[in-house]
């Protein structure tokens, strides 16, 4: 088995939607990989899993204050492990992202200020269905997909005036 080569292909589809002060994206994939695993192995070519995102912003123009809420979905992932000499199919259960972020223009907006959670939910590991447990195997029967909760502290500072009137 070759993991080197890796393809991937897909589609997206995305768009947005201002309604006063706020600003509504969202958008999906579905993105399909192949690793080079034969078609001996019993897996599919392509395997194939969906996202989604959505981000919500509140703008106060005037006052120079944003909130903005983020949301990712990671639908399930299929993937292969090795059980031994015997390469099997795994799925890595879906799993949701959440952050938020509120940000505050300061000194003719010059300064940014923006304070906020990442992960809000503290998703770390999710589970991992049909990994073995050898030493070169998928193991644990979790994987690893985020570092867990973490607030932020983001200052940014323009050292010329910006020209934008908005």
């Amino acid at each position: 088995m070759n993991v080197g080569r890796f393809r991937t292909t897909g589609a997206e589809l995305s768009g947005s939607l201002f309604v006063k002060q706020f600003k509504f994206t969202t958008g999906v994939t579905y993105t399909g990989r192949d690793q080079g695993i034969t078609d001996e192995s019993g897996i599919n070519a392509f395997a194939f899993y969906p996202e989604w995102q959505l981000n919500i912003t509140k703008s106060w123009r005037e006052q120079g204050f944003t909130l903005a809420l983020f949301h990712k979905y990671q639908g399930e992932l299929p993937g292969f492990a090795l059980n031994g000499e015997e390469v099997v199919p795994t799925l890595i259960e879906s799993y949701s992202i959440t952050d938020f972020t509120a940000t505050k223009n300061l000194l003719k907006k010059r300064l940014n200020v923006s304070v906020g959670i990442k992960n809000i939910f503290n998703v770390m590991r999710v589970s991992v269905v049909g990994a073995g447990g050898g030493a070169h195997s998928a193991g644990s029967r979790s994987a690893p997909v985020g570092m867990g909760r973490m607030a932020f502290l983001r200052l940014n500072y323009k050292i010329a005036p910006s020209k934008n009137k908005d």
